[in-house]
């Protein structure tokens, strides 16, 4: 009986990281189809997803779940702010620049 207590624990624990994982990875989807709304309305006819997934690997937790809302609220000035502001951070303009000379052949 014991055995099967601590196989349904097991399993309870499990469950419960892949439901945190897929939690984890809407919030994650749903903030970067904002930063691509954003990007692509101040850089129109450029890909931005590249872009778009820099500055989301840049954000903070908090900041995924602000611009996740947005994907359901509407983006507003102060979205497109904190676009901008992670953008701006000093990894986020590495990985931008890396990104955006990738596909440059010399």
């Amino acid at each position: 009986m014991a055995s099967y207590i601590a196989l349904a624990a097991v399993a309870l624990t499990t469950a419960g990281c892949t439901l945190q994982e897929q939690v984890d990875n809407t919030t994650r989807a749903a903030a970067l189809r904002t930063v691509v709304s954003v990007s692509e309305d101040k850089f129109p006819g450029v890909n931005v997803e590249p872009v778009a997934s820099c500055i989301i690997n840049q954000a903070s937790s908090n900041e995924i779940f602000t611009l996740a809302g947005a994907a359901v609220t509407g983006i507003n000035d102060s979205t497109v702010e904190t676009v901008v502001e992670i953008a701006a951070r000093p990894d986020a303009v590495k990985c931008i620049a890396r990104e955006s000379l990738s596909g440059i052949q010399l």
